[in-house]
């Protein structure tokens, strides 16, 4: 058997599958009766709407940059001290 014969046997299987469930479904429709009579519950809201004022959050302090919060420079920096050769390389790089 090869992949192509496979392909089209799972598929004919699953589109027979889906074809019985619906000839199925559409069968058991017909014996399924409506009762027009059961009561329908609906509710009704007796609330009228409400401005609300927004609460006075107090003000945060601007985070710094992550970058001056460890210790490391900033981008910039780092391209002027590459310039200027003061990097020195303790260990491998990876990229």
């Amino acid at each position: 058997m090869s992949y192509l014969q496979f392909a089209l046997w799972l598929t004919g299987g699953y589109s027979g599958y889906y074809l019985l469930n619906i000839l199925y479904d559409s069968t058991r429709k017909d014996r399924q009766t409506r009762d027009e009579s059961a009561p329908v519950l609906s509710f009704a809201p007796d609330l009228s709407p409400q401005k609300v004022q927004p609460k006075q959050l107090p003000e945060a302090p601007e985070p710094e940059p992550a970058s001056v919060a460890s210790g490391a420079v900033s981008l910039q920096g780092l391209f002027a001290l590459a310039r200027k050769e003061t990097i020195e390389l303790t260990r491998q790089v990876s990229f």
